[in-house]
């Protein structure tokens, strides 16, 4: 069974819980539209090149290269981290394409997932809450949370709490409870 998502710079390919294959979405026509328009701002000569920042949404390089450059960070940070919360990227086409093994859905409500997270890391999720708060964007392997989607944003948070995510993240943390106990201990 293969399921397809789309996000804003990649399409992802889910193959059943083997296999996940990240394709980078190139917007070429809006790249080519947005580089000819800034050139006529005048947006390219050198003086003007480091005050212009290129990652601003609907810039040349965002419509370009984000999912090039999204995909070829993660395959470069489980290379260099190997750490066990990340979901192993096999393989990367120069960042055209990613193989990523798959991992089982989590079922649980995203509330719950960004209460015990930012629990985990001292509040340090809001450092990239797109990517925290969205149970998709992790799985279960042998019984412990894996992270799919590990963009450059969430690289400094896994780097120092990754592990302990990885060894204390609890399956059946309920925030309900969680707020119930604290009200009691007051």
């Amino acid at each position: 069974m293969i399921k397809i998502k789309r996000g804003q710079t990649r399409i992802v390919l889910i193959i059943g819980n083997w296999f996940v294959i990240k394709l980078s979405i190139i917007y070429l026509r809006a790249g080519l539209n947005n580089a000819f328009n800034s050139i006529k701002r005048g947006h390219f000569i050198s003086h003007e090149i480091k005050k212009y920042n290129y990652l601003i949404s609907g810039s040349v390089k965002r419509y370009l290269l984000a999912g090039l450059m999204n995909n070829w960070q993660e395959f470069r940070f489980y290379k260099k981290s190997k750490l066990l919360i990340l979901m192993p990227t096999y393989f990367s086409f120069f960042g055209l394409f990613n193989i990523q093994k798959a991992g089982q859905p989590i079922s649980i409500k995203s509330v719950d997932l960004w209460c015990q997270l930012y629990g985990l890391t001292n509040g340090r999720i809001f450092d990239d809450s797109h990517t925290f708060n969205d149970p998709t964007n992790f799985c279960i392997e042998r019984g412990r949370l894996k992270i799919i989607d590990y963009g450059e944003e969430v690289h400094a948070v896994l780097t120092k709490y990754g592990y302990k995510i990885f060894n204390e993240f609890d399956f059946s943390y309920d925030w309900k409870i969680e707020k119930q106990k604290l009200k009691e201990a007051e």
